[in-house]
């Protein structure tokens, strides 16, 4: 070991040292000390090893082991942050899609004269996955005839079973 090395390993065990008694002195309370004076123990430990290590030469496959560790650790994040934007980009075309379908079976209640139209549709995974309604609420003001040929067009067109799908049409105000 060269003399500059020499003063700068000892340079670093004394600012070790004191550092870790100045953090002991400022700690508030008897509580972590001895978890504090453990911890500091192993890093002074591992200061008196340094030129140990250094002269061994097997330093060099522990950083590497280090490093690969934290681009392990990188990767993981990496993919737990991949797999939270592909759930909310699914849940987010999930809800387009639920609000098209509701909008298209106001369209066909409105198409057959229903007025004041609300569609309020219950959604569940069907066996392959893929989103489907499971059934459907038509609020409007009309005829009672107009709302029993919109559940049957919304029965036939999307798949629904008519007993899935309650009319409850109001009497027109005329104005």
């Amino acid at each position: 070991m060269k003399d500059g090395a020499l003063m700068g390993w000892i340079r670093r065990i004394v600012c070790c040292i004191c550092a870790f008694q100045l953090f002991l002195h400022v700690l508030p309370g008897e509580t972590y000390k001895k978890y504090v004076q453990f911890f500091g123990s192993l890093i002074l430990l591992l200061l008196v090893a340094e030129p140990l290590v250094n002269l061994s030469g097997s330093m060099e496959p522990f950083e590497q082991e280090l490093k690969l560790l934290g681009i392990r650790g990188e990767f993981e994040e990496l993919e737990q942050s991949i797999a939270g934007m592909l759930e909310l980009r699914s849940s987010l075309v999930t809800e387009a899609f639920q609000k098209e379908l509701v909008r298209q079976m106001e369209e066909v209640a409105k198409a057959y004269g229903l007025e004041e139209v609300t569609v309020t549709a219950a959604f569940a995974e069907g066996e392959d996955g893929t989103p489907g309604i499971s059934s459907v609420v038509i609020r409007g003001t009309g005829g009672a005839e107009a709302g029993e040929q919109a559940a049957e067009e919304l029965s036939q067109v999307y798949g629904i079973p008519k007993s899935r799908i309650q009319v409850r049409v109001m009497a027109g105000t005329e104005g």
